[in-house]
């Protein structure tokens, strides 16, 4: 009891040691809390519009050209037209575009004619995955709509159905395209271990800065009635910083699983545990340094 007594009462003392010096309020508190807002602005999902895509309209025919004003009217996209394949595809590469549509020759004929002898090709930077699925979902969505809708006619003269007319949208294809990390830009995979280590980087430069100001003062051992260890009182001081950052962690986890609606696959309650021992982690590995 006498040694819990201890560490309470160091607690209290580094919360009044903190509210007399701006500069760890700042160090401590403010700043790892702006980072982390930093970065979850930088990589939040948002609503993502204008996007750049490469269309390559090799047909040229009134179908092609439908096809074309009906993909220019998806608020996510933003066509860039190209000459040839091999352009948007270069165009892929450096970023200038992050998917492409090829309408290759005589499209128009094959699809009036359904020999399924021809099919839209489309080409997707996955190593920008929140951007690419969103155009890949918005793209092929409205692709199959309109070529229901212009296959609709050709079957009806011919005693078709609709659902002659949803089989003949295998006249579609896709292909991926990975250059790089296929997570890097993925909100949901980064942001889920991005900020939590801000927060871990916070309170280990945080703790540093703790332990070492006790050396330099030459305070480790004041108050402490002799005999008592070095440790007890550390990690007493250490405590409001833990709570601190455990606070910040469970309101990151409630902000991302709940607000953002992200749940993990498990339990947020093991996500929320694991938040906090890394602090505890972190927190003992600066402890490690001092005591």
């Amino acid at each position: 009891m006498n040694a819990l007594r201890e560490i309470v009462n160091a607690a209290s003392a580094e919360v009044r040691e903190a509210a007399k010096r701006p500069a760890l309020l700042i160090t401590g508190l403010l700043w790892p809390v702006l980072v982390a807002c930093i970065f979850a602005s930088i990589f939040a999902a948002g609503l993502m519009r204008q996007l750049p895509v490469a269309v390559v309209d090799l047909d040229s025919s009134l179908l092609s050209r439908e096809v074309v004003t009906s993909l220019d009217s998806i608020p996510s996209v933003r066509l860039e037209r190209y000459r040839s394949v091999g352009e948007a595809l270069d165009g892929m590469r450096s970023g200038h575009v992050f998917a492409s549509v090829v309408i290759p020759t005589n499209w128009g004929a094959h699809l009036a004619a359904r020999t399924g002898e021809s099919a839209i090709e489309l080409s997707f930077a996955k190593s920008y995955y929140a951007i690419a699925t969103t155009l890949e979902i918005d793209i092929k969505s409205a692709l199959k709509q309109k070529l229901i809708e212009m296959l609709s006619p050709y079957l009806a003269g011919t005693g078709g159905s609709l659902k002659g007319a949803q089989e003949a949208v295998s006249s579609l294809t896709a292909d991926v395209y990975v250059p790089g990390n296929p997570n890097f830009n993925y909100a949901p995979f980064l942001l889920s271990t991005l900020v939590p280590c801000v927060f871990a980087l916070g309170v280990v430069l945080t703790m540093v800065g703790v332990f070492a100001r006790e050396w330099r003062e030459k305070t480790c051992l004041r108050d402490f009635a002799p005999g008592f260890s070095v440790r007890l009182k550390l990690i007493g001081k250490a405590l409001p910083w833990i709570a601190f950052y455990s606070f910040c962690a469970a309101v990151y986890v409630a902000w991302f699983a709940g607000f953002c609606e992200n749940p993990p696959a498990g339990s947020v309650l093991v996500w929320l545990l694991g938040a906090v021992l890394l602090i505890l982690s972190m927190t003992a590995f600066a402890l490690s340094f001092v005591a």
